[in-house]
């Protein structure tokens, strides 16, 4: 059986690595002269390390997420954390990474093919053709497409349709500096997260709500003038050069992800808000689902169906949550966010947090 990827990021890697460990032929065609992730560092929570223990690429050199501190925009102390008993329940510990050490290290169990985006597709009862742009054509059994949140493939299957708008942009660099603990800092419509990526390079995000799509704001070094040095330290230590910024944006569930011998997975179909960190790890797990459900057997165009309606349900559930924490998160109103920062210091709330983190982390294939 043979498999034909669209999309070389991480989604499509991992699907090319994880069809390829059942014994499914399967290469990636990436629309780039070269396979190359633009970003910054990514949390891979439990989940998704065991996703990658599967397939045989342990993230070594990954610093784990094992203590968390929550601080509002003054510095004082909201909530403290720690994930040790989580993580000793489920084997596996949280960890963050480097976003182009993920696709090295993806990449290279993949077959990969560059400088191919996709034009349009043909399938028959065999199979599916899939033409490309220069004019190169592959055949295969079936056809995944994990070609991100402007997916070719979703437009050909679903329709054009853009991406829902979060209301908030983002900031994100990596900085050369040691951290010890996944760290949030709390303000009026904005936060702040700070994690331990490496022994020596740590990986922060900022936001801040914004009008509407690409809105003029100040440079972070202007807008978070007068929070806490516990942020304004890693801050003054980031080049200029080093900080991105994007808006947010997700993709609401939908009940179709695919028609005959063609699937989705990742941000083409289910993108989330990067509020619960499970974007990668959604990825991966869908990844490895999809092998699995193939490896069981069976006709083909079944089994792509049972994989979807597995899926469907955990990554609507999560895509929505991570929606709702976002605006919980991004809150303006100052009685409102006095209101959330006192909840979060409540000892039954963070429990209740723990719990609800535990079993998210516990699911997956």
């Amino acid at each position: 059986m043979r498999a034909i990827v669209i999309g070389g990021g991480i989604a499509g890697l991992a699907t090319g690595v994880a069809l390829r460990k059942v014994g499914i032929e399967a290469t990636v065609f990436e629309q780039a002269d070269s396979v190359r992730e633009v970003g910054a560092g990514l949390s891979l929570w439990s989940n998704a390390v065991r996703m990658l223990h599967w397939l045989e690429l342990p993230p070594s050199g990954a610093r784990p997420i094992e203590e968390g501190i929550t601080y509002d925009q003054r510095g004082r102390v909201l909530q403290r954390e720690s994930l040790r008993a989580i993580h000793q329940r489920l084997g596996f510990a949280s960890v963050c990474m480097e976003r182009p050490a993920l696709v090295d290290l993806l990449a290279s169990k993949a077959s990969v093919v560059t400088g191919a985006r996709l034009k349009f597709w043909e399938h028959d009862a065999q199979g599916v053709t899939a033409h490309f742009e220069n004019g190169r054509e592959e055949r295969g059994d079936f056809l995944v497409g994990a070609d991100g949140i402007h997916s070719r493939v979703r437009e050909i299957l679903l329709g054009v349709s853009r991406p829902r708008f979060a209301g908030y942009t983002t900031w994100r660099a990596l900085v050369d500096m040691p951290w010890e603990r996944r760290t949030l800092v709390l303000g009026r419509g904005s936060q702040v997260g700070i994690f331990p990526c490496t022994a020596t390079r740590t990986y922060w995000f900022a936001t801040t709500n914004i009008p509407v799509p690409g809105a003029r704001v100040p440079s972070p070094r202007e807008f978070f003038r007068g929070w806490t040095d516990v942020w304004l330290d890693v801050l003054r230590r980031t080049p200029d050069e080093a900080i991105l910024r994007n808006d947010v944006y997700d993709r609401p569930p939908v009940p179709s992800w695919g028609r005959g011998r063609v699937t989705m997975l990742g941000d083409s179909i289910h993108a989330t808000t990067p509020n619960l960190g499970q974007g990668a790890c959604q990825a991966l797990e869908s990844a490895v689902a999809l092998a699995l459900e193939l490896a069981r057997g069976g006709p083909l165009v079944e089994s792509l169906r049972r994989f979807e309606a597995h899926r469907r349900p955990r990554t609507a559930s999560i895509t929505r949550t991570s929606w709702r924490f976002g605006q919980l998160m991004q809150l303006e109103n100052p009685l409102l966010v006095a209101l959330r920062n006192w909840l979060m210091s409540r000892e039954l709330f963070i429990a209740r947090s723990l719990g609800v983190l535990e079993k998210l982390l516990a699911g997956g294939p």
